[in-house]
């Protein structure tokens, strides 16, 4: 899935059908003071029966950490929401 021009707080879906096997977030690209900032997701891929289940909701949330000296610092954050 790919998408620009998302604001803090919007949301964006996109439905797959099952089965999946595996799912791989990459990366994300985020526009900070004018400037782009190429982000990469640093955690496992998520396997399927490991990590979710069809019908499972995945989250991934491009969040602002406290940064050092007032610097803005991104992370990417995927979480699993059980879907039934």
């Amino acid at each position: 899935m790919s998408a620009t021009d998302v604001a803090g707080n919007d949301t964006r879906t996109m439905v797959v059908e099952c089965p999946v096997g595996v799912v791989t977030p990459l990366g994300i690209v985020a526009l900070v003071e004018d400037t782009a900032v190429e982000l990469t997701y640093a955690g496992a891929p998520l396997v399927s029966s490991t990590d979710f289940v069809c019908g499972d909701v995945i989250e991934m949330r491009l969040v602002q950490l406290a940064g050092v000296g007032g610097a803005v610092e991104l992370g990417i954050e995927v979480r699993v929401l059980a879907g039934r």
